[in-house]
């Protein structure tokens, strides 16, 4: 009997950690508090995103706006601005020492 409900006991468990990875990775991701009040700076018509037309107006143009638009819907959400914060902007800022030419 023992046996039983520890196989039982496994199975509930497993089920559970799928239920949860089902609820988690089905809800759109959020981004970091720098990267919800970057784009409440600049987001113009207050959707919650930037668009290509919001993006061109703040970008320094070196960033194409499909490059930086992860799932390629034509917004950038959040948690797409939390990835420009955390990647691309320390590599730029760790390397202005380079020669733009270069």
């Amino acid at each position: 009997m023992p046996a039983v409900w520890g196989r039982t006991l496994l199975v509930a468990f497993a089920v559970a950690l799928q239920v949860a990875a089902v609820v988690r990775f089905s809800r759109a991701p959020e981004g970091s508090a720098a990267a919800l009040d970057f784009v409440a700076k600049v987001d113009q018509d207050g959707d919650g995103q930037i668009d290509a037309a919001e993006y061109a107006r703040v970008s320094d143009g070196e960033l194409a706006f499909a490059y930086v638009d992860a799932n390629a819907d034509g917004r950038l959400d959040p948690w797409e601005v939390d990835i420009i914060l955390r990647s691309v902007s320390p590599l730029r800022a760790s390397m202005a020492w380079v020669p733009r030419a270069l």
